[in-house]
């Protein structure tokens, strides 16, 4: 199932976001668990940025145990973010571009190791010279994180992003997830970069809210 938010509240967000950093900005889009739209959402915000914003952006997939973006852009499994880290290959050589201003580094196919990517990407830090250098100036980063509670990595990696949207899915998410989510990045001294939560899959015809 995918996202759905009310575009406006979407495009607020982003100005928000855009608003804060202009230049350098990393958004790092999260949630507590699995399926509630946190994908779906982070491939949204960056299709939008370059579509209607002319941002150029890069989708950067980071949930090496769960990694689905690639089905929405129609491309197979293979190399990319994983095999870049062990030098197999240069970032360009996985880069994507499924849409004109849009770059898109899916996880890549050998995933075994997630717990050392995650430790290579936050000692070593991303090659952001040359992504820089590739999108120019003005550009933005959109990582799809893995969500906070059902992975130990999704704090850890929260880490490459400068500021953080966390995904809650109505009448589904409970607040205890919640609470457990932003404990997390308190631990890990993450908690100052959430800036929003974003409630996905809202049915119109009825209040969003939490579940109990």
């Amino acid at each position: 199932m995918t996202a759905t938010i009310i575009k406006d509240t979407e495009t607020t967000l982003l100005f928000d976001l855009l608003g804060l950093q202009s230049e350098g900005l990393r958004i790092g889009v999260t949630s507590a668990g699995r399926g509630e739209g946190r994908t779906s959402l982070a491939a949204s915000m960056a299709e939008k940025l370059t579509q209607e914003m002319g941002r150029a952006t890069m989708l950067i997939e980071l949930d090496f145990e769960n990694p689905t973006l690639g089905q929405r852009y129609q491309i197979a499994s293979g190399m990319g973010l994983a095999e870049a880290l062990q030098g197999r290959v240069t970032l360009t050589q996985v880069l994507h571009q499924p849409m004109p201003g849009l770059w898109f580094l899916p996880a890549g196919a050998d995933l075994k190791q997630s717990v050392r990517y995650t430790s290579s990407l936050i000692r070593d830090s991303m090659p952001w010279q040359e992504i820089n250098r590739m999108l120019g100036p003005g550009s933005v980063v959109v990582f799809d994180l893995p969500p906070l509670v059902d992975s130990a990595l999704g704090a850890q990696l929260a880490k490459l992003a400068t500021h953080l949207v966390m995904v809650v899915e109505a009448n589904h998410t409970t607040q205890d997830a919640v609470n457990k989510a932003v404990a997390r990045l308190e631990e890990s001294s993450q908690r100052e970069k959430l800036v929003r939560s974003v409630l996905t899959k809202v049915k119109r015809a009825t209040p969003a809210r939490f579940s109990k």
